[in-house]
């Protein structure tokens, strides 16, 4: 059946609306039980687990500098970002539906592509503060941060497990975060983002003006997570391979979440088998 079949049956068209509707509503149910925890974890409601330290490990020695790129700023360009990229890719496809039935399923689509947009969100800070808190790595600005009374511990039994932070300056949340290295969220976030609407863009979208804005602005995307995971090692709030896990979390989450809600519309599904064989 073609597509212009199945936009001229009204029942069909009802039931798939409906369909739609439900999904959107239990998205947004999946969406508080995933994000209620991330939020409870970020604001400190859980410790992250207490690792300890060698003395002469270098790699924790760097000095606390502020954020280039703060948990604010990131979240308002990334989420301003992908709404106004879906609704630039959905809005039109509403525009050319021409029976009633086929503009609210597409209105429905838009509305849950944004749902969806969220909900990936959620998984992927969901894994990187269950990741965060339970392995406690030391972020490179550790000793700055909670400078330790080295005169309470001989530094030549090597690994030192009980200390106590005796720096006051810096208020309790940094000094929480200072022991949540690993994975990198900034990482994570931005390379969600770009994997999840470079797909997206990829099976919804054609620009029959121009073959190369498309990949153009798929560059541009991977271009911003990758200028925002630098920062974070610049900025001496996460080493290396914290920034590599981070991003190869965020690919893992963007990927599993294009494939698993890409079937509202039939050309989405057989574009994303394309992607899934490849």
């Amino acid at each position: 059946m073609t597509r212009g079949a199945e936009d001229g049956n009204p029942c069909r068209e009802e039931n798939r609306g409906r369909n739609l509707f439900i999904q959107i509503f239990v998205d947004f149910i999946l969406l508080l039980a995933v994000g209620v925890p991330v939020i409870v974890s970020y604001n400190g409601g859980i410790p992250p687990f207490r690792r300890g330290f060698f003395c002469d490990d270098n790699s924790i020695k760097y000095p606390y500098v502020e954020d280039t790129i703060s948990d604010a700023v990131l979240m308002g360009v990334g989420f301003t970002m992908a709404f106004i990229l879906v609704i630039f890719v959905e809005v039109p496809r509403y525009m050319s539906s021409k029976l009633p039935m086929a503009k609210s399923r597409e209105l429905v689509i838009c509305v849950k592509s944004c749902c969806v947009t969220l909900l990936g969100f959620a998984i992927t800070m969901g894994f990187v503060q269950s990741l965060k808190y339970s392995v406690g790595a030391l972020r490179p600005h550790f000793l700055d941060v909670c400078k330790p009374d080295f005169s309470a511990f001989n530094c030549s039994q090597g690994y030192i497990s009980q200390y106590t932070c005796t720096e006051t300056k810096f208020s309790d949340s940094i000094l929480r975060r200072s022991r949540t290295s690993f994975p990198s969220g900034h990482a994570a976030f931005s390379m969600y983002i770009a994997v999840y609407l470079s797909l997206f863009f990829e099976v919804r979208c054609a620009f029959w003006f121009s073959r190369s804005l498309k990949p153009l602005m798929q560059a541009c995307l991977f271009l911003f997570s990758v200028l925002v995971s630098v920062t974070r090692v610049q900025d001496h709030k996460h080493h290396p391979h914290d920034v590599i896990a981070g991003s190869i979390l965020g690919i893992i989450v963007g990927l599993f979440v294009i494939k698993t809600n890409g079937d509202e519309d039939k050309c989405f599904s057989e574009d994303l088998q394309m992607f899934s064989s490849v």
